[in-house]
């Protein structure tokens, strides 16, 4: 989804705590709401060229390898924002594929909504991250039933669940 700003979450990550490559992939799954991964054959070459550009440190403790950021590399963060319009962009995208995926088509009214809150508020997005896990083991746990061919012949079950955690959901106020 947002794979040609790998540099830019690196570096926002490491911004936060130092972290060893894996825990760099691990945080941009959980901050990406479970949609994206990135993998060690783009993260390592991404991290060498931080490292030759001082842009990163690195310290070895015990087997880790561990990353922080550079001054230099905190002032070039703070030049770089987020492509909001780009980051809408590719939501829209995956909103008609999901669409097309599931027969639905009033998804695009909630995602227009969406849109117009990350417009009126920048950090909109972050306010996804405290369920951002749990959201993505939601996805994952329905695209392995699909996968698995388990939803037709489980359909009322699943049905159900979503059902029940939808008005418990819903009712939250």
């Amino acid at each position: 989804m947002i794979t040609g700003h790998l540099r830019y979450l690196l570096m926002n990550s490491l911004a936060e705590n130092p972290l060893s490559g894996y825990g760099l992939m691990k945080k941009i799954k959980s901050d990406t709401c479970g949609c994206y991964k990135p993998s060690t054959g783009s993260v390592y070459p991404i991290l060498k060229d931080l490292l030759k550009e001082k842009d990163v440190e690195c310290k070895t403790m015990g087997r880790k390898r561990v990353y922080s950021l550079t001054k230099k590399g905190k002032e070039e963060l703070s030049h770089k924002p987020i492509d909001h319009d780009l980051l809408v962009k590719k939501m829209v995208e995956a909103t008609r594929v999901f669409e097309k995926l599931s027969g639905l088509s009033n998804t695009h009214d909630m995602m227009n909504e969406f849109i117009e809150a990350l417009k009126e508020d920048k950090e909109y997005i972050n306010k996804f991250k405290p369920i951002g896990e749990d959201m993505a083991k939601l996805k994952m746990t329905i695209l392995r039933l699909v996968k698995e061919n388990k939803v037709e012949t489980n359909k009322a079950k699943i049905k159900s669940i979503l059902n029940k955690t939808t008005k418990k959901l819903e009712s939250i106020r």
